[in-house]
């Protein structure tokens, strides 16, 4: 088997069937080379189609190792938290403010005043402001409307073409 990419392959086979088109070609054995070629293309077509699956199967591996990881990170932030409130209440009920170690110092702090709206409060118009709607396109309906010959500004269907492997 030669060493050329599926592209060179893809190159020269579109060559040969150019030149098989000619009147002077001899049927036969552009017949032969061009079955030979197409067995070369499909060969390094179906293994580069699993190097593609393999891909995949990684990827989806990695995906599932993130989201596990993820879940776990979740869990110790939550259990660090519950630890931390722990901690806060049972000094509070102590009355101890300040603990001293050879690692750390634990201090209970007060935060700097926090702001709480009623859901049913008449704020002063002075303190509201006004934040625009925001516009996007909605994809869906001009989709829909071009399939149906509306002509929308700006907007085209586009039909492209993918590789599928089973």
């Amino acid at each position: 088997m030669n060493n050329l990419t599926l592209y060179q392959l893809a190159d020269e086979y579109r060559q040969l069937l150019d030149l098989a088109a000619s009147e002077e070609a001899d049927e036969e054995s552009f017949g032969a080379a061009l079955d030979a070629m197409q067995g070369e293309i499909t060969t390094r077509a179906v293994s580069l189609a699993q190097v593609a699956r393999n891909l995949e199967s990684f990827e989806q591996q990695i995906e599932a190792a993130i989201e596990a990881m993820s879940k776990r990170a979740n869990r110790s932030k939550q259990r660090a938290e519950s630890i931390r409130t722990y901690i806060k209440e049972q000094m509070e009920r102590a009355g101890i403010s300040k603990l001293d170690s050879p690692f750390f110092a634990l201090a209970i702090r007060k935060n700097p005043p926090r702001l709480i709206v009623a859901e049913d409060a008449l704020i002063p118009r002075d303190y509201l402001r006004v934040i625009p709607e925001r516009l996007e396109p909605n994809k869906p309906e001009i989709a829909k409307a071009l399939k149906a010959g509306v002509d929308v500004d700006g907007c085209r269907l586009e039909a492209t073409t993918r590789l599928e492997i089973k």
